[in-house]
């Protein structure tokens, strides 16, 4: 080799030394923990037949990951599709992976991935809390690996009520809110706060008050309570009666969405600020009027909301026509609050949905990034 080649090639390996370095400094930490994320992906190949599927099947997947990055063990929610699972895990044991870092030490850890497969395809889509690029996506993923791994994110446990001016919400603009940063102590107690962003100004001392009233729990890393900061959300729906009920962390099924999200908690500004929201009330019906032959069924569909709130229908389990058009027309009305980054500018933003038709004049809805 040439004096030139060489240099050319020490070049080489000086430049991606000095990226790597760059990418290390740059990998998403919280309280002293880095997840693992995927050195490269490969092309998905299975050794086996993908399942018949009817509809778009869906699972969580454990993925254990040692100090060198190899893929030990998987497991999965209970209720996943067994035969997506085995279609899959030979992939994914495959997957060589930067391995976790706590303290800054390489440590063996828990990795969530979400995998679909929509009926009649055979490639599955996955997703990571970290792409292989060492980015994060909405923060919904990111945020799940943490207590996995024993590390437990600050949060509300209640909140007082507050007052608000629903008029400032309608159905051509984006509904009010506050973002936050509190200090919490490791008991959970609050030290101090301050404003991040928000569109009104006016609420600003009244939830600075109601936040000495509210409850909180600490974060803690591996059994041990820590001081923390977390960001605190604040948004003023429209369809909430105000002056607000006195708020407790309660599962979207048992109460109104909008009332569940309208306080919010993260324990870092990553991914999204808020994935985009439907604006109808309720949230989960949509009549279809008298003239729908009703069958029984569920549609999966992904659909995309654009930064005015519009939808448009991208793809969907095969059914019957009629029932397509349904769902394409029930995602074509419908209207939603933007997604929002945490600067506050809305962001384009993509969702699957499934569309439950039981026989009566309204379809059921239920967004699965609401979860």
């Amino acid at each position: 080799m040439s004096r030139r080649s060489c240099l050319a090639v020490a070049l080489l390996i000086a430049s991606l030394v000095a990226a790597s370095f760059v990418h290390g400094a740059d990998r998403p930490e919280l309280y002293q923990f880095a997840p693992p994320y995927p050195r490269y992906l490969p092309p998905f190949a299975s050794d086996i037949n993908p399942p018949i599927l009817q509809k778009e099947a869906f699972v969580t997947m454990h993925l254990h990951v040692d100090e060198e990055g190899l893929v030990q063990q998987l497991t999965a929610d209970s209720a996943g599709h067994s035969g997506l699972i085995k279609y899959v895990d030979g992939y994914l044991c495959s997957i060589e992976f930067v391995p976790a870092l706590f303290r800054g030490q390489e440590v063996s850890s828990i990795l969530p991935v979400e995998v679909r497969l929509r009926a009649g395809d055979r490639r599955p889509r996955f997703e990571f809390p970290i792409d292989s690029a060492g980015s994060p996506g909405d923060g919904r993923l990111y945020f799940a690996t943490f207590p996995p791994n024993d590390i437990t994110l600050p949060g509300v446990v209640r909140f007082p009520s507050y007052y608000g001016a629903p008029h400032l919400d309608t159905l051509n603009e984006m509904y009010p809110y506050l973002l936050m940063a509190v200090d919490l102590d490791s008991s959970g107690r609050y030290i101090d706060s301050r404003m991040i962003v928000g569109t009104c100004p006016t609420f600003e001392w009244q939830l600075l008050t109601a936040l000495l009233w509210s409850e909180f729990k600490p974060a803690t890393v591996k059994g041990e309570a820590i001081t923390s900061t977390c960001y605190l959300l604040v948004s003023f729906f429209g369809s909430v009666a105000y002056p607000t009920t006195i708020w407790l962390p309660l599962s979207s099924d048992t109460a109104n969405l909008l009332e569940c999200l309208r306080i919010r908690t993260f324990a870092d500004r990553v991914g999204l600020l808020t994935p985009a929201l439907p604006k109808r009330h309720p949230h989960d019906t949509y009549p279809l009027g008298a003239n729908h032959p009703f069958q029984r069924d569920t549609v999966v569909a992904l659909i995309e909301i654009d930064t005015s709130g519009h939808a448009r229908l991208l793809s969907c389990d095969r059914t019957h026509r009629e029932l397509r058009l349904a769902v394409r027309k029930a995602v074509h009305n419908s209207r939603f609050y933007p997604a929002l980054d945490f600067e506050g500018k809305p962001q384009k933003f993509k969702g699957s949905a499934a569309y439950e038709f039981n026989g009566t004049p309204n379809v059921r809805i239920r967004y699965h990034w609401l979860k």
